[in-house]
């Protein structure tokens, strides 16, 4: 089997096992830690016979790999990702071998890099929901002009029925201060409480799905360019490398 051959079968195994925990995110914003468990159990031995037959470019793998666990880990530390979220580029940064050179230095990070275009859409879709309720969103609300905007792009204004439906993805976005709701402006989602009674809601993004979309760019990007990150086709153009 050819060099070229192991990668896209490599990227296509991985992105499977990606795909079914982002559509587990998608419907429960959970993931079974079987699913890693058992895409590591196919991808590792893949690791150990590409490094065998000089398929891996070792020191952009071990490169790779500190700089995505460094990145799985202050993404951790912030609170900005959840348990399932910072496995995720733990799952990408030890088990994804780099095809080339990327200005992004490792494939996890390439793959959050990658993702960012979904993460816009899913706040322009957030925005689209928000308006089409059609009222006065901030009446009863003490909230300054950022506020507004991070409510309008990261929150949803949901009836106290949609909430419950979905409490799987949302917690209560406001707290309640001298007899006035105030938004609640945070990096991570705690667990949804009781007593929402409808208005602005914290929403769980599915980051494990944006991720592996993400990946799927990636992927495409390291078989018909090298680098595999967004932003290599921009550095790549501006400066005339050669890995673009």
């Amino acid at each position: 089997m050819s060099a070229e051959s192991v990668y896209v079968l490599h990227y296509a195994l991985e992105a499977l096992v990606l795909a079914v925990a982002g559509w587990s995110d998608y419907r429960s914003r959970e993931v079974d830690d079987r699913v890693w468990a058992a895409g590591a159990a196919v991808l590792a031995p893949l690791m150990v016979y590409e490094a065998y037959v000089g398929a891996v470019h070792v020191a952009l793998y071990v490169v790779g790999a500190v700089v995505g666990l460094v990145v799985a880990g202050l993404f951790w530390f912030l609170g900005a990702m959840g348990e399932a979220d910072v496995i995720e580029l733990a799952f990408i940064s030890l088990l994804t071998p780099p095809r080339g050179f990327s200005v992004c230095l490792s494939p996890a990070l390439s793959v959050v890099v990658d993702s960012l275009p979904l993460v816009v859409l899913y706040a322009l879709y957030n925005l689209a929901w928000n308006l089409r309720a059609g009222r006065d969103l901030f009446e009863g609300y003490d909230a300054g002009v950022g506020e507004k905007l991070y409510a309008l792009l990261g929150m949803r204004y949901v009836s106290r029925e949609e909430y419950e439906r979905h409490r799987y993805m949302y917690a209560p976005g406001y707290v309640v201060e001298d007899g006035k709701r105030r938004i609640r402006v945070q990096l991570s989602v705690e667990e949804g409480g009781g007593g929402f009674e409808g208005g602005w809601a914290l929403v769980y993004m599915p980051e494990v799905a944006v991720l592996a979309a993400g990946f799927a760019v990636y992927a495409v990007l390291a078989l018909t360019r090298g680098g595999g990150c967004l932003l290599d086709l921009a550095v790549g153009r501006l400066l005339r490398v050669p890995w673009v």
